[in-house]
């Protein structure tokens, strides 16, 4: 079960930096009631987890989709990173 609140999770279907998610990140801290962000992306895409990492983000898991792969070049497993922004309130 999850508690608190979660502000969203990205799905990268473009090329993304560090600079434009470093931004979304700072916007999402900024939010009230966020205490997390997180980052999901298809484990093929190793880039999205490189700027996850440089952010600061942890991973968290890996799951099969239910729908599977959406692209070919896709495995159909998502990585989830999460940056905890505040302490969660079940702490």
């Amino acid at each position: 079960m999850t508690t608190g609140n979660c502000l969203a999770h990205w799905k990268f279907h473009c090329r993304s930096d560090v600079a434009s998610s470093a931004a979304l990140v700072e916007a999402g801290r900024r939010m009230p009631g966020i205490d997390r962000i997180e980052i999901h992306h298809d484990e093929a895409n190793p880039a999205s987890g490189a700027i996850a990492r440089r952010l600061g983000f942890t991973e968290m898991e890996r799951v099969q989709v239910p729908e599977g792969p959406v692209a070919p070049s896709e495995t159909g497993i998502d990585v989830i990173w999460r940056l905890q922004t505040r302490p969660s309130p079940s702490a």
